[in-house]
C-alpha cells in the first residue's frame, strides 16, 4: 500500500532536477547572449547572477512540487522504480527546454514591447505598469503551458510503457497529509513569489563577497521552511473529511479564499500606514523614520500571519472538515 511519504518522492525528485537544469540553462543563455566573454565568468557579476537566479526562483520549487505531485497522481506514477525515475528525468528535461524557449521568447518580445512603449509614452509610470502586468501575464501563461506539458508527458510516458502503478489509495492514514502538503506548498509558493522579488534589488548593491549571497539564500530557505512548517501543522487538524480522490477544486477554492482576504487586508494595512505617515510624520526628522519603519514592518507581519492562519483554518474547515 502506498503511503503519503512515497507519494511525494517522485515530485521532489522532478522538482530538484528541473530547478538545477533551469539554473544551468539560464547560465548558458547568459553566456551566449554575452558573446562568450570569459571575463564575465571570472568577475563578481557572474556570482551575483547565479545566486540572484537561485534566490529569486525559490518559489518554483514549491510550484512545481505541487504541479508534479498532482500530475503523478493522475498519471498513476507513484512507485520509485528505475522506469519511473527515467520518466521523471525525461519530464524534467522537456519542461526545462520549454521553459528556456519561453524565456528566450519573452526576452525578445519584452525588449520589443519596451521599445514600442517608449516611443508611444514618456511616462515611466505607464511603462512600469504595462511591463509589470505583461510580465505577470507571461509568467502565468508559461506556467500553464509547462504544467500542461508535464501532465500530458507523464501520462503519455506511463501509457507508452503499458505499465501503470495501482491508483493511489486515499485512506484515512494519508488523505489529510497529502491534501495538507499540497495546500501548504501552494500557499508557500505564492508567498515566496513575492518575497523572492527582494533579492533583485539587494544583490546588485552587494560586494563580491560570496558570504553575502549565501546568507541571503539561506535566510530565504529558512523563511520558506518555517512558513511551510507553521501552515502545515496549524491547519492539519482541519483536514478531517475523507475522500476517495484528490480534491483539486476544493484546494483551489480554499486557496482562493485565503489569497483574496489576505490581499484586501494587506492593502488596507498599507493604506493606513501611508495615511499615518503623511498626516503625522511627513514633517518629522530622520530619527523618527527608523522607528516608524520598524513599527510598520512589524504591523504588516502581525496582520499577515494573523489573517493567513485564521483564514487558512476557516477555508480548510469549509471544504475539508466533516
Amino acid at each position: 500500500m502506498s503511503t503519503a511519504r512515497s507519494f511525494f518522492k517522485l515530485p521532489i525528485l522532478f522538482t530538484l532536477i528541473n530547478y538545477v537544469l533551469l539554473r544551468i540553462g539560464h547560465l548558458v543563455m547568459l553566456w551566449f547572449s554575452s558573446g562568450f566573454r570569459a571575463e564575465d565568468f571570472q568577475s563578481g557579476f557572474m556570482a551575483r547572477f547565479i545566486f540572484n537566479s537561485m534566490a529569486s526562483t525559490l518559489h518554483e520549487l514549491f510550484i512545481y512540487f505541487v504541479i508534479v505531485a498532482i500530475a503523478c497522481y493522475y498519471a498513476k506514477l507513484h512507485e520509485v522504480t528505475k522506469r519511473n525515475i527515467v520518466i521523471i528525468l525525461i519530464g524534467a528535461i522537456c519542461a526545462t527546454i520549454l521553459n528556456l524557449l519561453l524565456t528566450f521568447f519573452w526576452k525578445s518580445a519584452g525588449l520589443l514591447l519596451f521599445n514600442t512603449l517608449s516611443l508611444l509614452s514618456q511616462s515611466w509610470i505607464v511603462l512600469t505598469t504595462v511591463i509589470t502586468l505583461t510580465t505577470w501575464l507571461f509568467y502565468l501563461t508559461s506556467l500553464m503551458l509547462v504544467a500542461l506539458l508535464i501532465f500530458f508527458l507523464l501520462r503519455w510516458c506511463v501509457r507508452s510503457e503499458q505499465q501503470t502503478s495501482s491508483l493511489f489509495e486515499m485512506n484515512a492514514a494519508n488523505l489529510s497529509i497529502i491534501h495538507n502538503m499540497l495546500f501548504s506548498g501552494t500557499i508557500v509558493a505564492l508567498f515566496m513569489y513575492f518575497v523572492t522579488a527582494i533579492p533583485n534589488y539587494i544583490f546588485p548593491t552587494y560586494s563580491d563577497d560570496l558570504v553575502h549571497f549565501v546568507l541571503v539564500l539561506l535566510c530565504l530557505l529558512l523563511i520558506s521552511g518555517l512558513h511551510l512548517f507553521f501552515i502545515y501543522f496549524f491547519v492539519q487538524p482541519c483536514f478531517s473529511q475523507s475522500y476517495s480522490t484528490l480534491q483539486i477544486i476544493r484546494l483551489l477554492k480554499s486557496i482562493g479564499i485565503i489569497v483574496g482576504i489576505l490581499c484586501v487586508a494587506m492593502f488596507i494595512t498599507i493604506i493606513v500606514i501611508e495615511v499615518i505617515f503623511y498626516l503625522y510624520l511627513a514633517d518629522q526628522g530622520f530619527e523618527i523614520m527608523i522607528p516608524f519603519m520598524i513599527a510598520s514592518f512589524t504591523a504588516l507581519l502581525v496582520v499577515y500571519y494573523v489573517i493567513l492562519l485564521t483564514c487558512s483554518r476557516f477555508a480548510v474547515r469549509r471544504y475539508f472538515s466533516v
